[in-house]
């Protein structure tokens, strides 16, 4: 017997590997990799839970923004390439001034943000 530590999202799990030949060794090697497939699953569907919660607001808030739109979905549709190009001006903008930021230079990425929110 030997005891196996796995780290499974910042959890500490124990599963203990019995070294059996043939037949038996299959199983148990099958019943713990289910079991650690199992708790994989699990976690991911308590943590994922609070993103799918928030993905399906967002698609009633988007379906009730176009159902109230006189323009119809041409609207939405120049908005999102309106705040596509902001936000590659943007990340153009980060990233030409690289890591380093100088608190004088800042007015050009905050009238970047700025123009990303209107």
């Amino acid at each position: 017997m030997k005891l196996v530590v796995v780290t499974v999202a910042a959890k500490v799990v124990v599963v203990v590997v019995f070294f059996f030949n043939g037949f038996r060794g299959v199983l148990y090697a099958m019943r713990n990799m289910i079991s650690l497939l199992l708790m994989i699953l699990l976690y991911g569907l308590f943590l994922a839970s609070a993103f799918m919660i928030s993905t399906a607001r967002l698609q009633q808030r988007v379906a009730a923004e176009m159902g109230r739109m006189n323009g119809g979905p041409r609207m939405l549709l120049h908005e999102f390439r309106r705040s596509k190009v902001v936000m590659e001006d943007l990340r153009s903008e980060l990233e030409r001034r690289g890591s380093t930021m100088e608190w004088e230079n800042e007015v050009g990425i905050r009238d970047k943000v700025e123009n990303l929110r209107s």
